[in-house]
């Protein structure tokens, strides 16, 4: 890596984190399918919940180097499971689909923050454009939610 390029082991950590968020998405995605009432939503966040798998499977073969398997059990102890969202996504459904779209919400502008500051260190060339093409992905699914909760609100 050039002298420009962050250490391999700081640019490990940043995609190890992204990996981890994208995951936790995942599982947000996953218990708020399970639900929703309204199955356009579903729909739509079986695409999103589908993005965070291929978003992690971009990742993952970048953080794996030639003598270490892709988020051995040592980086996985560092970068918990987001089991925790999975729980604020079924609390949210008892109170309905406008508060579990909230609680996406949150979820999702966590993981794109986490994308832009990503994008804020110097990175390998190779390994940027895939973290854009990822945010583009989060800023789609930001913009999807924000309108739904609002046409919620206008039918309100």
């Amino acid at each position: 890596m050039g002298a420009n390029h962050l250490p391999n082991d700081d640019v490990r950590g940043i995609l190890t984190e992204l990996i981890s968020l994208d995951r936790g998405e995942r599982e947000s995605c996953a218990a708020a399918i399970s639900r929703l009432q309204n199955e356009a939503d579903k729909i739509e966040l079986r695409r999103f919940l589908l993005e965070h798998e291929l978003h992690a499977a971009r990742l993952t073969p970048l953080v794996a180097g030639e003598d270490r398997a892709p988020l051995d059990a040592q980086e996985q102890a560092k970068h918990p499971s987001n089991g925790g969202k999975r729980w604020r996504v079924a609390l949210a459904g008892l109170l309905g689909d406008k508060m579990i779209l909230e609680t996406l919400k949150r979820d999702e502008d966590s993981l794109r923050y986490a994308y832009l500051d990503a994008l804020s260190h110097t990175l390998p060339p190779e390994i940027r454009p895939i973290i854009e093409e990822n945010l583009r992905d989060e800023l789609r699914h930001a913009a999807w939610i924000e309108e739904r909760l609002l046409s919620r609100a206008r039918s309100a």
